[in-house]
């Protein structure tokens, strides 16, 4: 490297140190908001894909979810393979309600509820703190009569046998008097515990197959209490919505339980469709943001070309008088501005991993930079030696 130039930049250290700060700071904030929105992007991407949208069966008031008792026509299309809205379900949660009684739990109309799987319930769900020990593997699809009930229950049966402190006996049955509360239909039921959950209550979960098959037992059809689903595709929302209008109605809190159709479908997407706008304008705005820095890129080069040739015209006018070709002045001016930039780029492109960003800096405040070098070199010396005089 020339020393003149290692001369120069020690003899005027605050223009070269501003320079330097300059070049870090802009590459910093170019590196950390290309950074930001490739963040951002990820995440809005993550949430298209990953976020779970729950559509609920309501009345058509929408002020009740449960007890809707849905006949076999309603549930068709959540259903049926072939109905224009089952593509779009995924994760489908229904619910079938019995009332029960029995003295050994000390049961007197207390809930036995239908469940297809863990998340039609909190006191199932993991996401809500549930805690599911299952004696069978495939409980969920079973269609006999098998059940879970609470640890408390579970303790209370626990008392009941020769020697309370040993695990329930697998095979153990409740026997229970059950009826459909939409029907005067009233059966005794054999129930064989098949796994508890946490916490206390009296509530008896049954998976939906058999539940279903005790439905038509008492009233000699199916019907169906409550029904929510998660949408497959959330990008497809619009065409859910146009299927759903088939079958659903809107919500219409004006509406009584007797209208055509009597049910509605709740879409609750205003938490995802909040997060989308936050994160498209989070986007924008950091695309916006860039071509700002590049500007100051290319002023922070204006910036530090005038003030390096500020005061130094007659210099230049000298060295020319004595053989310096302009490039030749030009390169050395611009390697004179541009050396501790260079460096400080470099640093921050190698720290954040960012060389693209790091170039597109660089030559930015290159191009201002040239801009006040080459008005400088191109003045003819007789020129300013003449002024000078």
């Amino acid at each position: 490297m020339n020393p003149y130039i290692l001369k120069r930049l020690w003899r005027r250290p605050f223009i070269s140190l501003c320079g330097l700060i300059l070049a870090a700071v802009l590459c910093f904030l170019m590196s950390w908001i290309t950074g930001y929105i490739q963040q951002q992007e990820q995440e809005l991407e993550q949430v298209r894909t990953n976020f779970q949208i729950l559509c609920v069966v309501t009345n058509r008031s929408g002020s009740r979810s449960t007890s809707l008792r849905m006949t076999p026509m309603e549930l068709y299309p959540l259903t049926d393979e072939t109905a224009p809205l089952y593509p779009h379900i995924e994760d489908l949660r229904l619910t079938k309600e019995f009332l029960g009684s029995g003295s050994v739990l000390g049961l007197n109309k207390d809930d036995i509820l239908g469940v297809t799987n863990p998340r039609c319930h909190g006191s199932l769900d993991p996401a809500m703190g549930g805690q599911v020990e299952l004696y069978l593997e495939d409980f969920w699809e079973r269609e006999d009569k098998v059940c879970l009930i609470s640890q408390e229950a579970c303790g209370k049966l626990r008392a009941m046998q020769e020697e309370p402190e040993a695990p329930l006996e697998p095979g153990t049955t409740l026997r229970l008097t059950v009826e459909d509360p939409y029907s005067t239909e009233v059966t005794v039921v054999e129930l064989t515990v098949a796994g508890t959950y946490a916490g206390m209550g009296n509530t008896i979960f049954l998976p939906f197959p058999a539940a279903r098959a005790l439905s038509v037992e008492l009233s000699g059809r199916l019907t169906c209490d409550s029904a929510s689903f998660v949408v497959r595709d959330n990008l497809r929302l619009a065409e859910l919505a146009q299927a759903a209008g088939e079958n659903f109605g809107p919500v219409d809190p004006s509406a009584g339980d007797s209208g055509n159709p009597r049910l509605a479908l709740t879409i609750h997407d205003e938490v995802y469709r909040a997060t989308l706008a936050t994160l498209e304008q989070n986007i924008r705005r950091g695309e916006l943001t860039l071509p700002l820095l590049l500007i100051l890129c290319l002023a922070c080069g204006l910036l530090t070309g005038f003030l390096g040739t500020r005061g130094e015209i007659r210099a230049y006018a000298l060295m020319r008088t004595i053989g310096s070709t302009q490039l030749k002045l030009m390169v050395s001016i611009i390697m004179e501005q541009m050396l501790l930039p260079l460096l400080a780029v470099f640093l921050v492109a190698l720290i954040m991993k960012t060389p693209v960003q790091a170039l597109l800096c660089l030559l930015f405040q290159l191009a201002g930079c040239i801009l006040p070098t080459v008005k400088a070199v191109r003045t003819p010396p007789t020129a300013i030696l003449r002024e000078q005089e």
